[in-house]
């Protein structure tokens, strides 16, 4: 059987020190690939960098709803900006678009930054740009969405 992973989050500081292990481990259980998304814009280097260390890692670039709900309205344009920059100067070494997406399940609603409303606004607009990026740079998007129901993409 053939497998891959749609989402992972290996580049993680919990796999420091056995990151390399547990994708050999994945390639002998005939995993194919791994879509390794980032969150934040923190983290777009490093997706990227491990996915020229490890081929079976797909980097796959984002920001991540709840990291949207959760910074202002101006920060939250600085890290949509962050991905079109990457892409801008390294897009061959994108696999795709993620972890982008609506989250307005409660909990995130409650700890973001603003009003209920400001925060969904934030996030639809976050992934909007997200999604013409993956449009225009060709780029297959994985899309997270919890308590957003049909407000997805349309």
């Amino acid at each position: 059987m053939k497998l891959f992973d749609s989402h992972a989050h290996i580049g993680s500081e919990e796999f420091d020190g056995d990151r390399a292990v547990v994708l050999e481990e994945c390639e002998r259980a005939g995993v194919l690939g791994i879509l390794n998304v980032s969150t934040s814009s923190e983290d777009l280097p490093r997706i990227i960098d491990l996915g020229d260390r490890f081929p079976i890692l797909k980097p796959a670039i984002g920001i991540h709803p709840e990291r949207i709900a959760c910074v202002s309205d101006s920060e939250a344009v600085e890290e949509v900006e962050a991905v079109e920059k990457l892409l801008r100067a390294q897009s061959d070494r994108v696999f795709g678009i993620s972890e982008v997406g609506l989250d307005f399940s409660p909990h995130v609603l409650r700890k973001g930054h603003g009003e209920p409303e400001c925060i969904k606004a934030r996030q639809r607009s976050a992934l909007e740009r997200q999604a013409v990026l993956a449009k225009e740079y060709g780029l297959p998007m994985s899309v997270h969405s919890r308590s957003a129901g049909e407000k997805k993409i349309k």
